[in-house]
């Protein structure tokens, strides 16, 4: 369960730089495509309907444009989810996830620029502008629409922070610090 919610997250993450506005969006795709390489360190709130206290864990995360993404959990439970072009391995033995060659090349073709990949499931409205951005995200399925209400994706060089709402009254709000970029530029 929390592999999914780790891969969940990761998704979003890459998500984030894949839309905005017409402009916005051109301004996005061209800082996206010029990163080779990302990294850096996340704090995660989650809230959980049912329950009375918030979720708290801590990590880091590191994207590279020749090999993928690695996004490590350090506190509570240590974990970490490898998504590479290949698939998604979740760190426990099981390796891949159904589908997930097909989820990883989505997530990584976003994060290199390639938009086209999350309109197909998304609606986005963008606010801001390149200095300052705010992307929300509405499922266009109603199966996704099923798990997840929205997801609210703000930054300003890099993502700051990314807050997913989901269908059954849950949150996960999560900061990033991004420590180190490195782009073609």
């Amino acid at each position: 369960m929390m592999a999914k919610k780790i891969i969940l997250i990761a998704s979003l993450l890459i998500c984030v730089h894949v839309m905005a506005g017409n402009g916005l969006q051109a301004e996005v795709a061209s800082r996206v495509q010029a990163v080779k390489s990302l990294s850096g360190s996340f704090k995660q709130q989650r809230s959980i309907s049912v329950l009375p206290l918030l979720l708290l864990s801590e990590g880091s995360f590191e994207y590279t444009r020749a090999n993928g993404m690695i996004w490590q959990t350090m506190a509570p439970v240590e974990s970490i989810v490898t998504i590479t072009s290949s698939g998604i391995d979740v760190g426990d033995g099981s390796s891949q996830t159904v589908g997930s060659a097909h989820v990883a090349a989505a997530l990584l073709g976003v994060f290199s620029g390639r938009f086209d990949l999350l309109k197909e499931q998304f609606t986005i409205d963008a606010k801001g502008d390149a200095a300052e951005w705010q992307l929300e995200l509405r499922p266009k399925s109603a199966l996704v629409a099923e798990q997840i209400v929205s997801i609210s994706i703000s930054g300003r060089q890099a993502i700051d922070t990314v807050v997913v709402s989901e269908a059954n009254g849950d949150t996960s709000s999560i900061s990033l610090v991004t420590e180190t970029i490195t782009t073609d530029k």
